[in-house]
């Protein structure tokens, strides 16, 4: 090629790059779902969706998913469909049936727009589901957006029709017009929960990126309160971002819901750059009691953003949204996940060492809770079925502890240079960055690769195995002691929170305990225990199981305030037999395993 037509040449090639790019632009244009969600009453509990898909070919079939990722149950979420309709571009009606419980055949006859109208009842408050109150609504897309069961591929973009005034809280990316959003594709479409309404929001920055906090009702949480939630964020994941290196998210939404969702109970549902907490009003009312709790629920979810959203096994790799897709490895993906919710929020300053150390014994107290011995791939994969025997989370506790002494283990074989960071950022390289999941034997290679030799030694007993978790000598390893006890003591039966203004509020009466024989009631406010004043500003339980561990059979009076009125309700005392676990620092540890503790808690190897 001559000096002339390589000037030519080099001109052309923007220009053809420019073509190429609008010939781009314009297919996606042609290939995007348009998706409309309307809500013009909210008094009915119910959304419209409208969707629109170009070129559908003679026949659609479309179909809405049985469960959402990272919520490990078939949930079937066609049947809150009320109403079905199928039309073309011009509004001519379109024959349709079921294919199957949840897919629509639709007969386009050659149309080249083939819009479903479909009105969901949405009254349900769980983190995978969808609910209208009369200011304010929450969906999920895995509830509301029909999808093609062959084309998951294809763009989409989203139009809320909403009553005057109200905002919109989502971490979908916005379209350049209010309540317009966009998506690459329909795993990016339903991996972003809606808040709409009345909500309070504020924004800010978490982790070096803008972050947005939506909090329903508006009079949920202080100022201050919302404050201390927005620097916890932000604190969390600055340490979590330090942990694998790569930022995978733009921008970073929290949405909280503060209303009553089981007695004293909060969870949370991750998403792709954002998560959904459903939070009891308890949370808000002790807030200064409960932060801690909050603190390691936010960091669980935004841990999330890459192990499990991105750092995803193998079974879960692409998502059916057809049928459950159940793998062993939930207690990688939501175990270990709660050991660094618990590393990252101690790395952040949120936590003392010792607030580790705590999260160790509350995670043995819950192991110990178990009818019998359970090997973590059983417990993995027998979630997808909410089993009534035992803990149907307890890969959670079991799963977090294993992360704790895999990590150690590691630590310790290579003289703390290495730790179970490094497996999870290979795991973000090697997996997640090639577009593929994991398996067991990845796993338990990278682990080898670090440096623990015999993993597959300590796989076979204690995560497909059953054997006892080798604790005690493990945490020695890492600086730590533990001691476990039988404490025989006093019990009420009655779980608490203190108020805003000091009293204590019964959250849960215990079947069959003393207080439910006495009467107590969720929702009462005690005031004494026998001569033991109650109040929410000491530990009156420890003075009442003083006072009276010597006093079995004996007459208690439980003093209560129900509805305004003082009761004083009959008791006796009674006695019960508890495990306590004990976690510590041990004084007599050798340099490399103090170098282990402090390399856990901030974070650090001897590299």
């Amino acid at each position: 090629m001559g000096p002339v037509s390589l000037i030519r040449a080099l001109v052309a090639v923007p220009a053809l790059l420019g073509l190429l790019a609008g010939a781009a632009q314009a297919q996606s244009a042609a290939d995007t779902v348009r998706y409309t969600v309307s809500l013009a009453d909210p008094s009915t509990r119910t959304l419209r969706v409208t969707a629109e898909f170009p070129n559908p070919g003679a026949e659609l079939l479309a179909s809405l998913p049985a469960w959402s990722p990272g919520s490990y149950t078939v949930e079937n979420y066609s049947r809150e469909v009320r109403s079905f309709a199928a039309a073309d571009g011009a509004g001519k009606a379109l024959a349709w049936d079921k294919l199957d419980p949840d897919t629509w055949r639709v007969e386009t006859g050659g149309a080249e727009v083939a819009r479903l109208t479909l009105e969901v009842h949405a009254d349900s408050l769980d983190l995978d589901k969808s609910k209208v109150f009369d200011d304010f609504a929450f969906f999920n897309g895995t509830n509301l957006f029909p999808f093609q069961s062959d084309r998951l591929d294809r763009p989409a973009a989203v139009t809320l029709d909403l009553p005057s005034g109200w905002k919109v809280a989502t971490g979908l990316p916005p379209a350049g017009e209010p309540d317009h959003f966009t998506a690459a594709s329909y795993d990016q479409l339903v991996d972003a929960p809606t808040f709409v309404g009345d909500f309070q929001l504020d924004t800010f920055t978490a982790g070096g990126r803008p972050a947005r906090l939506a909090v329903y009702p508006v009079t949920a949480f202080t100022d201050d309160q919302r404050g201390r939630i927005r620097e916890a964020i932000d604190r969390i994941l600055t340490a979590e971002n330090a942990i694998v290196g790569d930022v995978p998210y733009d921008s970073y939404t929290v949405l909280l819901y503060v209303g009553r969702w089981g007695t004293g109970f909060a969870g949370g549902l991750e998403h792709a750059n954002s998560h959904f907490d459903i939070l009891d009003p308890a949370f808000a009312e002790a807030f200064d009691q409960t932060l801690p709790i909050l603190q390691s629920l936010f960091a669980h979810e935004a841990f999330h953003l890459w192990n499990v959203k991105r750092i995803r096994p193998a079974a879960m790799w692409p998502y059916d949204y057809d049928t459950w897709q159940p793998t062993e490895l939930l207690w990688f993906s939501e175990g270990v996940t709660d050991y660094y919710a618990d590393l990252a929020v101690t790395r952040a300053g949120l936590y003392t060492p010792e607030m580790f150390m705590g999260q160790i014994e509350t995670n043995l107290l819950r192991l110990e809770a178990e009818p019998g011995p359970v090997a973590l791939e059983d417990a993995s994969l027998d979630t997808w079925l909410s089993p009534t025997y035992g803990d149907p989370y307890i890969y959670y506790p079991k799963g977090s502890l294993i992360g704790l002494l895999l990590d150690i283990r590691i630590r310790h074989a290579t003289g703390n240079r290495r730790s179970l960071d490094d497996v999870v950022r290979e795991l973000y390289d090697d997996f997640y960055e090639r577009g593929k999941g994991f398996t067991t034997a990845d796993l338990l290679g990278l682990v080898r690769d670090a440096g623990d030799a015999d993993v597959d030694r300590f796989y076979a007993r204690f995560i497909d195995g059953r054997d006892p978790l080798p604790m005690a000598e493990t945490l020695k390893l890492a600086g730590m002691v533990l001691d476990r006890q039988e404490i025989t003591e006093p019990v009420l039966g009655l779980s608490s929170v203190p108020t805003q203004t000091g009293e204590v509020k019964i959250e849960a009466v215990e079947p069959g305990s003393p207080a439910a024989q006495a009467g107590v009631l969720a929702g009462d406010i005690l005031l004494a225990v026998g001569e033991v004043e109650v109040r929410g500003d000491y530990d009156w339980a420890g003075r009442w199981r003083e006072a009276y561990g010597d006093k079995v059979g004996a007459a208690v009076p439980l003093r209560v305030r129900r509805d305004g009125k003082e009761l004083v309700l009959g008791s006796t005392v009674r006695t019960r037999t508890r495990v306590a676990y004990h976690v510590s620092r041990d004084d007599a540890a050798g340099t490399l395993e103090r170098e282990i503790l402090a390399g856990l808690v901030a974070g650090a190897t001897a590299r």
